[in-house]
């Protein structure tokens, strides 16, 4: 056997005592920076895991604000509860709407009127607003269901309208 060092660490059978000492002192940060990567890797799953279990149990109370006035439905179907929007009183529009932004919405009736309605930061989350702005990419009629509010007319509930704005062709 030779006196010679050993220059691969790729034979399993290669003891670490056995290398040159630039050689165990390769092998030691190669083993160090494996090491690194696996325990960053179990932290990334260990953080992943815990914000999907924050999103199943911590999204906070089903409880609605005082200060929210759009009309949210009662989604427990299962007891027999009665759908409770669109708010009673509340004033209905169908139209397309033009624009519709977490601040405000524009709609255009059929017979051409044209209103800007107020969407209160209380509110938006209770509004679809990407669904609304989709029906505005597309033209679809929606129909919105607004309130006056300290001398504003605030959106409180929108659906997608019953009404068909499409020309019947022959």
């Amino acid at each position: 056997m030779s006196d010679a060092p050993i220059e691969s660490t790729d034979d399993p059978a290669v003891e670490p005592a056995q290398l040159a000492p630039e050689e165990q002192a390769r092998a030691r940060r190669t083993r160090r920076l494996w090491i690194g990567a696996a325990a960053a890797a179990v932290l990334a799953a260990a953080l992943a895991v815990g914000v999907l279990v924050s999103l199943l149990f911590g999204p906070g109370t089903t409880k609605v604000a005082k200060d929210v006035l759009a009309c949210v439905s009662n989604r427990d179907f299962t007891k027999g509860a009665k759908h409770t929007c669109p708010p009673k009183g509340a004033t209905r529009v169908d139209g397309l709407i033009e624009t519709a932004t977490k601040s405000q919405i524009d709609v255009v009736t059929t017979d051409g009127r044209r209103f800007s309605y107020v969407v209160r930061p209380a509110d938006a989350p209770y509004l679809d607003i990407p669904h609304a702005q989709q029906h505005a990419a597309l033209g679809q009629p929606t129909t919105i269901y607004t309130r006056d509010y300290k001398g504003a007319t605030v959106v409180v509930y929108m659906k997608d309208s019953d009404l068909n704005f499409q020309e019947e062709t022959s």
